[in-house]
């Protein structure tokens, strides 16, 4: 068989049974949601604000449910405005126990409702809003993206609860991937007092807190895997709240990690050599045979078969990881390329030691 021939197959077996191939041409980064609610108004006190987050088993979609306690002076129209970037679907919000789902509960705002209620978004010539996400966070946002509603509040306590889903901000280089949780707390700035904050994180499957940026949760080590977490602020002195989160894997799946795709292909090399070499021997006990066909038949399939193994070694190991695999490694298929010098150097490395059996056995 000639060598294009050869590749050709190589390259139509990558094309079946690799399938990060095209995958791997994207951006690895993937961006989380950036969300946050403005209250437009002074004038009322939020005594608390609870946030509970109800991650996917990957970790990579999340389920907000914040509520706000909110105490007023009187019977009031309360403006809100809901921000979030890539947020998914199912935007709702409960107010004083009445539902209010989409497209019921948004309206269009205006430059100048903007201007008289959210005095604090710097409102642009070009249609859009510049939204503070920290002190030194902004992001741009078109008008007509921004979720705005309005909230009859009563005299007294009143409870606004709102819902989404979302995305979590993560880099899929990982093997697996490992989420950031973010949420805006920057808006408590703007409110007229505030007394403390819940967050809530908890999964159906265990997992573990990484790095978080408003320290250990109550009542568990940081190391430990748990489905639940959970924190409580009196006070906010950062402007986003950042968790990076990571499920538990399989001991499979660590030790494969550990190893490495190029790990496991030499491993398997290892073994393919010392059979190789089994055969070649067995095969020059045979005085009548002048052609040893185990050297170079071996000589042609182990380097094959050592750059098969180091390509779906990644596959692999995504599969051990199930969902919670990153799934980007970039252009590794391009290793094909250096097979002609695996050749080379495996069929002189198995010549010189064919040659060096042959000089031991005749001495």
């Amino acid at each position: 068989m000639s060598n294009h021939k050869l590749y050709f197959y190589l390259l139509i077996c990558l094309l079946l049974f690799n399938n990060n191939l095209f995958a791997n041409m994207a951006n690895p980064y993937i961006k989380g949601t950036q969300n946050s609610l403005f209250i437009g108004s002074k004038d009322v006190s939020v005594t608390k604000e609870t946030i509970d987050i109800e991650l996917e088993k990957n970790l990579a979609k999340a389920a907000y449910t914040v509520t706000y306690e909110i105490n007023s002076d009187i019977n009031s129209v309360l403006p809100l405005l809901f921000i979030a970037s890539n947020y998914e679907h199912d935007f709702k919000v409960v107010i004083n126990g009445n539902i209010y789902k989409d497209p019921k509960v948004l309206k269009k705002i205006t430059t100048a409702e903007i201007k008289k209620e959210f005095s604090f978004l710097k409102v642009m010539d070009n249609e859009r809003v510049e939204v503070p996400f920290s002190a030194t966070e902004t992001a741009s946002y078109y008008i007509d993206d921004l979720i705005s509603f309005n909230a009859d509040l009563k005299k007294g306590k009143n409870t606004i609860e709102v819902s989404y889903f979302a995305l979590n901000a993560y880099n899929r280089h990982n093997w697996y991937k490992k989420p950031t949780i973010e949420y805006s707390l920057y808006p408590s700035k703007f409110w007229k007092s505030f007394e403390n904050i819940s967050i809530n994180i908890h999964s159906e499957t265990p997992f573990k807190i990484d790095s978080s940026n408003i320290g250990i949760p109550m009542n568990i080590s940081k190391n430990e895997y748990n489905t639940s977490y959970s924190w409580q602020l009196k006070s906010i002195t950062l402007g986003a709240l950042s968790i990076q989160v990571s499920p538990k894997i399989s001991k499979l799946s660590s030790i494969l990690i550990a190893m490495e795709p190029f790990g496991i292909a030499v491993l398997i090399l290892i073994v393919l050599i010392l059979l190789h070499i089994k055969y070649l021997i067995a095969e020059s006990k045979n005085e009548t045979v002048r052609f040893n066909k185990p050297l170079w038949y071996g000589n042609l399939i182990v380097p094959v078969v050592f750059v098969l193994a180091f390509l779906f070694s990644f596959s692999l190991i995504d599969w051990t990881l199930g969902e919670n695999a990153g799934r980007f490694h970039g252009y590794t298929f391009l290793i094909i390329f250096a097979l002609p010098v695996f050749w080379i150097g495996y069929a002189l490395f198995m010549w010189l030691s064919y040659k060096l059996f042959f000089l031991l056995k005749n001495r």
